[in-house]
Parts: C-alpha cells; structure tokens; sequence
C-alpha cells in the first residue's frame, strides 16, 4: 500500500509541476509533512544530500524519500512515480510540438508559466530559509520569536550563506568546491564553538 502511495504521490507532483526540481520542493515538503512521512527537518536534510549528489533534484529527492520511508522498493516506486509524466508527456508532445511552438495561444501559456515557475521557487527558497538559517524550533519557540527574534538564527549557517553568495557573485567560483568548503567549515567549527549550531 505505501509503494502505491509513493508512486501516486510522486506522479501527481511529476505531472503538475513546471520548472524543475525547485519548483517540485513545496509540492514535495506539503506532501511528506501531510503524510507525516517526514518531519521538516529530515526533508531538509534530504535535499541537502538531493542537492550535492550528481542527477536531478527531483529525482534525487524522489529516491531518496522513497528509501526512507519504505527501502529500495520505496526508492523504485518514488522515482519511477516523478519520471514517468515527464517521459509520457515529452514522447506525446515531441511530434507536434513544433507545428505550435509559435501559436499565440502557447506563447500565451508559457508566459502565464513564468510567474508561477517563480512563486514556486520563491516557496521552496523560504522553506530552505526557514529549515537551513533558523535554528531547529524547540518549545517555546514563539515567545523566543517575540522577545528575541535573532536569537533564532543559526549563526555558522548565517556565516556559510554569506560565504557562498561572495564566492558564488564575487569570484565566480564552481559549485562543487563551494559545497565541500561550506562542509569543511562545519565539520572544523561546530565542535569546537557548538554555541554557533
């Protein structure tokens, strides 16, 4: 029953989603939280892996949610469920796509797209905020917020955040090194100042 679950799920999101594995991620997060398959925090660990790991965000995440939550039969049906439209959809269209590219009508859908290609974006940045700047939420976490709203912040995240931007902007520099800075750094300073988690 939870492979058919799986596989549904990650259908429904693959089938309605445009914009790629970003624009995925809230559908993602709502789905596993309304499920209680995941708590926030695990999916956020698991796109952090989804993320540094080589192939697609969706179906890296796909894979890897499926695993959690029911082994590799889980990972099967989780990433074949967010394929599969995309495969379906793109053998379907390919032959007359061309023949409407320049339709006013598909100019018109695909500019109507656009926004909400964005706005999906924008939710699964402020969900990667939310779970990756702001300190884990313990209880009594909304008076915190009210009498010390900063003390929320996770300073070694604030830290790597502002690093990764400066050589990301600045120097233009690869991801890949990025990453693993970013992961050297908190390997070096978390045990030494835990205070900065």
């Amino acid at each position: 029953m939870i492979l058919w679950q799986l596989f549904y799920v990650f259908f429904r999101i693959g089938l309605f989603t445009f914009g790629g594995g970003y624009a995925m991620v809230p559908l993602i997060q709502r789905e596993m939280t309304s499920h209680q398959w995941l708590s926030a925090q695990q999916f956020s660990d698991i796109l952090a892996i989804s993320q540094i790991t080589p192939g697609p965000l969706a179906i890296n995440t796909a894979t890897y949610v499926g695993t959690v939550i029911a082994g590799v039969a889980g990972s099967a049906a989780a990433t074949l469920g967010v394929m599969l439209p995309s495969l379906i959809l793109i053998l379907t269209l390919t032959h007359w796509l061309d023949r409407v590219w320049h339709h006013p009508l598909t100019r018109m859908t695909f500019h109507g797209l656009r926004p909400t290609v964005v706005a999906l974006l924008a939710s699964a940045t402020w969900f990667f905020v939310q779970t990756s700047l702001i300190r884990p939420l313990a209880e009594g976490w909304l008076e915190q917020l009210k009498m010390a709203p900063l003390s929320l912040l996770s300073p070694i995240s604030i830290v790597l955040f502002a690093l990764t931007i400066l050589l990301q902007v600045r120097f233009k520099l690869h991801p890949i090194p990025v990453i693993l800075l970013c992961g050297l750094v908190t390997v070096l300073v978390l045990p030494i100042w835990p205070i900065w988690a």
